[in-house]
């Protein structure tokens, strides 16, 4: 008797999953309506007015990883936007400059000078880059 409950469980089991994972033929109508919305990103962001020049791929760098542009002078952006983690600081909550708790994550850099739109601070409409956070 139990022998026959384990069997039904198994198929009912089995009948559940194969309704779950989706068929090839949805995965591939899900890569075609993406391919039409979705574009491959460019190789830069250069344009005829700003090249990428290696002087400026130099100075972006240094200013990357330099703490003394930070408000108190001892955090550089890679310390919440770390390159080995995909330009995040894998936290739930960011420490920013003076040890302070940021409301919310480090986002990523990487493709920033791609985005045409910046994230809006939800109480004040203020891009995140201008609110000041109280500690």
């Amino acid at each position: 008797m139990a022998h026959g409950r384990c069997a039904r469980s198994l198929t009912v089991a089995a009948i559940v999953v194969a309704g779950l994972v989706p068929s090839e033929a949805a995965d591939t109508g899900v890569r075609v309506q993406a391919a039409a919305i979705f574009k491959p990103l460019p190789q830069d962001v250069a344009t005829p007015e700003n090249p990428v020049t290696p002087e400026r791929v130099q100075l972006g760098r240094l200013l990357f990883f330099e703490p003394r542009v930070s408000v108190d002078g001892t955090v550089s952006c890679a310390r919440c936007h770390q390159p080995a983690l995909y330009g995040t600081d894998a936290l739930p909550r960011s420490v920013g400059a003076r040890h302070r708790t940021h409301p919310r994550n480090a986002q990523t850099v990487l493709n920033a000078g791609l985005q045409f739109v910046q994230p809006r601070h939800r109480r004040t409409g203020i891009p995140p880059s201008r609110v000041r956070w109280r500690s």
